[in-house]
């Protein structure tokens, strides 16, 4: 049962991405005379159980006739279902053939995952080259977790000539589609100076991006910052609301209490009503989460 669940999380986890699909007599038809959109959405419908129970022979059914007729989204699913054995009897070859049909009709997801698969050999021979080339067409076609691990590539050397311009183009473009890691990437590139000029104000835009994603470790540095004034800028109320954002976190053990009450002996009430409320926000925002782990958990450094 927990494996089953397991599963099902794993599947959930990229339909659950999209827009729920509605459910009408006209979609019904329009899958059943073929139309191979029509039979993906359809199969979503059935899988991602937002407006009926999960159905899973009925859903990899529709994306089985959606994948036969060559929908990229379509094949990517199902590569997934065979990765998983979701629906279908579990085969590593038959997930390979589905991804890399999907890749080769174009799908960033698909085309990131032939990419890893290629780089550590799983289903498939172990190849560097090929692993470079799919993670560059994902990459170009939008995908922003094969931006970012370019961006690494061309800033670590890995493959590729060290090219720490490269480095930030592909850092930004995953950054402005909300990649936590980037973000942090882009602040970093403002501090070092290395490739542009050092620039506080740009950096703390960019590990704010971060840190109101949840990244405890950002926040901690945030809250250092404006409470010691690196960059030339003391704020107090800014420290306040950081150290008070990372405190929020679950298994919080106190570890940064002092510098949260240095701060807060600075503000008067109304800063610090208006800290709390910006902490309020950032915490209701959609897809704020604190990491699973603490960052700052003593076991967690004994380990």
């Amino acid at each position: 049962m927990g494996k089953l669940v397991l599963i099902i999380t794993i599947i959930l986890s990229s339909v659950m991405l999209m827009e729920a699909v509605v459910y009408s007599d006209t979609l019904l038809k329009k899958a059943q005379a073929g139309d191979a959109r029509s039979q993906y959405d359809l199969g979503t419908y059935y899988l991602d159980g937002e407006n009926s129970e999960i159905n899973i022979d009925e859903g990899v059914n529709w994306y089985q006739k959606s994948a036969a007729q060559g929908y990229a989204p379509a094949e990517y699913e199902l590569a997934i279902c065979y990765e998983h054995g979701f629906g279908v009897v579990q085969s590593e070859a038959e997930a390979v053939k589905w991804f890399k049909k999907s890749a080769e009709h174009n799908d960033a997801k698909a085309q990131s995952t032939l990419a890893y698969r290629y780089s550590i050999g799983q289903g498939v021979e172990k190849n560097e080259a090929e692993s470079d080339r799919w993670r560059l067409l994902s990459a170009e076609n939008g995908d922003a977790g094969s931006q970012f691990l370019l961006g690494l590539k061309y800033f670590n050397g890995y493959s590729v000539p060290r090219d720490l311009k490269e480095s930030m183009k592909w850092c930004k473009m995953a950054a402005l589609q909300g990649d936590s890691e980037a973000q942090i990437m882009m602040g970093d590139f403002y501090i070092d100076a290395e490739v542009v000029e050092k620039n506080y104000p740009e950096a703390v835009k960019w590990y704010a991006m971060s840190a109101e994603q949840g990244n405890v470790d950002k926040q901690v540095d945030l809250g250092m910052m404006f409470l010691y004034g690196e960059g030339g800028k003391i704020d107090y109320q800014e420290a306040y609301k950081w150290f008070l954002l990372q405190s929020k976190r679950p298994g919080y053990n106190g570890m940064y209490d002092t510098e949260l009450g240095l701060a807060k002996e600075k503000l008067n009430q109304t800063q610090i009503d208006k800290a709390v409320a910006d902490v309020r926000r950032i915490m209701d925002k959609p897809g704020f989460q604190f990491p699973e782990y603490d960052y700052y958990d003593e076991e967690y450094y004994d380990e």
